[in-house]
């Protein structure tokens, strides 16, 4: 079956990455907190320490960080740096927003 990468592992992202878990989904995730990643290891996924090596493991990614300038960074760190001839990336944003008026 084909890897889903997570990337930020906190409340949403731990949880994306159970049900994928349990759906029979490889998991692979990063989140700056090591104790976040250990706790992914534990649960079955494979963690990773950078949003480099997320995207060389998985084709879609999962985005469970916190606001829109944590999504933006993520999107161009795993577009930088991946390979002109490599796969393409399908992104699945989390974040849920507020407007503001």
């Amino acid at each position: 079956m084909e890897s889903v990468g997570v990337a930020g592992l906190g409340l949403m992202g731990s949880a994306i990455a159970s049900r994928l878990l349990a759906a029979g989904y490889e998991v692979v995730g990063y989140d700056i907190d090591g104790a976040k990643r250990e706790r992914l290891t534990a649960a079955g996924g494979k963690a990773v320490d950078s949003l480099a090596a997320l995207s060389a493991c998985a084709s879609t990614l999962m985005l469970a960080v916190f606001d829109t300038a944590q999504v933006e960074s993520v999107i161009d760190d795993a577009l930088n740096s991946r390979a002109n001839d490599a796969p393409r990336l399908t992104f699945v944003c989390t974040k849920i927003g507020r407007a503001h008026v």
